[in-house]
């Protein structure tokens, strides 16, 4: 197995579950401090990186 240093990632989305139970998909681009931002304003709730849609 060879380094892959060179090889492009793939960007992970972030599914974000809201503490009411509703969910939301957030692009990859947009980065982890915006999801931690719409978790807070949304009350709180949780985050898991996703494979692209």
């Amino acid at each position: 197995m060879g380094c892959a240093c060179n090889k492009a990632k793939q960007a992970m989305d972030y599914l974000i579950t809201y503490s009411d139970g509703s969910t939301e998909r957030v692009a990859g681009k947009l980065g982890l401090i915006a999801v931690r931002q719409k978790i807070l304003k949304g009350g709180g709730g949780t985050w898991k990186a996703v494979k692209p849609a």
